[in-house]
């Protein structure tokens, strides 16, 4: 069997995102029981966690480094180095593959992927994918020595594509959250966590809030935003562009890397909770909270066992579904991943060197893009090329 002593982990973790960080702690945490580890490496994207914070809620952790991300004016080679040391990486959590919000997203996490070590996708919840990017995996080399995916949609589009994939639970589990938890006590209070999506009215949210608050005999609602850079972006003024529309009093908590504790804590002491992200839904319910979803996407759909038929603003309480059967906690999957007596990498990288210099001339030349629109004010959609996605 195989001695790991040096494991990287390719994630959105250090974004001032909740649901990816919550995501990074459950690997990392997950390692801890794997012995003779001496270092995890970590993708950071600079919105720091309190490590110490977390560390007096979870226990002492694993030596830790920071590996920060690189810009688009990197080379391809130097995204290829950046975990070239670690005997093993842990891929995933979250939606990493997909192009919804950039054309070449897949290959912006794939390009991380070293050469000749063994490789574990796991948690991953796939798509939306366009067919082009459909047709490009499925006609490169599988990259993960094991892949397992977070949802039957998922599932599925593994399929469409050719890899082989099994299921795993999402990365987050209530074990997990429950100890973040310091102190926990009725607020009195709606939760709210919505994001900025297209079609999305913040009139119309505003007045289903107030539907819930007057149903609870709550006294106020409490906004969570889940995401967010130095306490600023598109989730931020979506939120409080509902928050201006409501009749009840009303407050906001932005997320703040350095205190993951108490915002987890926060949410703990809701009474009732109106939730469109993924993780915010899922945290509430761990706490036995009523969950009003609004779903934006099949992920949030298939967290609560619903069909997916569009944006949809669900006017009934719904409880996060639990894992199916086939799926098996990420904990157990990474520790029985690592302690197999023969784990073997990829057959090859999921891109060849010209490709590699391709995508990432086209990703800079998009950065450059994006830059200047920002400058001028321009919407993003402008320098977006259509995309057309699978039915799966």
């Amino acid at each position: 069997m195989s001695v790991f002593k040096r494991i990287g982990i390719i994630s959105l973790g250090e974004a001032g995102n909740l649901g990816d960080d919550l995501i990074l702690l459950s690997v990392i945490d997950s390692l801890r029981r794997y012995s003779g580890l001496e270092e995890v490496a970590f993708l950071s994207h600079g919105a720091w966690l309190d490590w110490n914070g977390v560390s007096a809620s979870l226990g002492t952790l694993t030596r830790l480094s920071r590996r920060p991300s690189l810009s688009e004016t990197a080379s391809p080679g130097a995204f290829l180095e950046r975990f070239a040391d670690c005997d093993a990486v842990i891929f995933g959590g979250g939606g990493l593959l997909q192009d919804v919000h950039h054309p070449l997203r897949p290959y912006h996490w794939m390009r991380y992927i070293p050469r000749g070590v063994p490789v574990l996708a796991v948690g991953l919840g796939l798509g939306p994918l366009s067919s082009r990017w459909i047709s490009a995996l499925g006609d490169s080399p599988e990259c993960f020595s094991s892949l397992y995916v977070r949802d039957g949609h998922s599932l599925n589009l593994a399929t469409e594509i050719g890899w082989h994939a099994k299921r795993s639970a999402d990365c987050v589990s209530g074990d997990l959250v429950g100890r973040l938890v310091t102190s926990s006590a009725d607020n009195g209070c709606v939760g709210l966590a919505v994001r900025a999506w297209p079609g999305l009215s913040p009139r119309a949210v505003a007045e289903w809030v107030d539907e819930v608050v007057g149903s609870h005999r709550c006294e106020r609602v409490l906004a969570f935003v889940l995401e967010a850079r130095s306490g600023s972006g598109p989730d931020v003024g979506f939120t409080s562009e509902v928050l201006r529309h409501l009749r009840a009093p009303n407050d906001m908590l932005v997320y703040d890397p350095s205190d993951v504790p108490g915002f987890v804590s926060a949410m703990s002491g809701c009474r009732a909770a109106v939730s469109m992200k993924l993780h915010s839904s899922a945290v509430f319910g761990f706490f036995g909270i009523p969950v009003y979803p609004i779903l934006y996407a099949p992920k949030t759909a298939s967290l609560f066992g619903m069909p997916w038929r569009g944006l949809e603003i669900v006017k009934q309480s719904l409880a996060p579904q639990l894992p199916a059967d086939d799926a098996q906690p990420t904990e157990e999957v990474i520790l029985q991943w690592l302690q197999s007596a023969d784990l073997a990498p990829p057959e090859a990288l999921p891109f060849s060197n010209g490709q590699r210099r391709r995508l990432q001339a086209r990703s800079l030349q998009i950065w450059a893009w994006r830059r200047v629109a920002r400058r001028l004010g321009l919407a993003r959609t402008l320098i977006r090329p259509e995309r057309t996605y699978s039915q799966q």
